[in-house]
């Protein structure tokens, strides 16, 4: 999967569905997921962006960096988290966590996210071992299912398991000719008590940590299907 910033509760899921987690850092930007996500804001979905230095949206992920002016960036966004949670119960324990996200050791993009899922993954207690498809050069010059083939098979992988959009993308036969069995994760429906206002789903991580404590959501980690 792309490294997204802070993504939503199915993101993770699929992480403690599986052993190993390659991170998909070495393939083209695309402004979305990547560098933006959605907090609760009176009762509404609003999106929050991490601002990167002006560059080619034609380059990897890990050829793009944060602005240049990270530090007005990153209290700007505490801010406006402190506004939306600060009344939430597990505000003080996530607002740290956040703090530590945002002192990143590399203004890279694709380093700041990778060591972003580390921090999260961490605290919620996800045993799975993190890789970057940066790091394990394989595939290169392939694209698409062939790339991820390639991948696969440097790990002696079994089974990839990939998320319910690439049911568009990629065939379960293409695969078991490689040896690999394809399975897309379905997620199960979560809610959870979001103040007193009416639940707003598929928010960042961020929103799902703020109202509930790590065994809960591990709980909720493991409502999902591979089909």
């Amino acid at each position: 999967m792309q490294p997204y910033f802070l993504p939503y509760i199915g993101y993770w899921q699929m992480m403690q569905a599986v052993d190993e987690f390659v991170v998909y850092d070495d393939v083209q930007f695309t402004r979305g997921w990547i560098n933006r996500n959605r907090l609760l804001w009176n009762g509404n979905a609003e999106t929050f962006t991490l601002p990167l230095r002006k560059g080619s949206t034609r380059v990897g992920i890990n050829e793009r960096y944060l602005t240049d002016h990270w530090d007005e960036a990153c209290r700007d966004l505490q801010k406006k988290v402190a506004h939306a949670y600060a009344n939430a119960p597990y505000f003080q324990n996530v607002s740290a966590l956040l703090g530590r996200i945002l002192q990143p050791d590399s203004r890279n993009l694709a380093d700041f996210l990778y060591a972003s899922l580390i921090e999260v993954k961490a605290y919620l207690g996800i045993d799975v071992l993190l890789l970057r498809s940066s790091d394990l050069q394989a595939g290169q010059g392939l694209r698409a299912a062939e790339r991820i083939q390639a991948i696969c098979k440097t790990r002696d992988t079994k089974i990839y398991v990939n998320a319910p959009g690439g049911r568009d993308l990629y065939d379960k036969s293409d695969f078991s000719s490689h040896g690999i069995e394809l399975k897309f994760i379905q997620s199960s429906d979560v809610a959870y008590r979001q103040f007193d206002a009416e639940f707003v789903p598929n928010l960042s991580i961020l929103d799902v940590m703020m109202f509930n404590d790590p065994a809960e959501i591990r709980a909720m980690l493991g409502c999902y299907t591979l089909e």
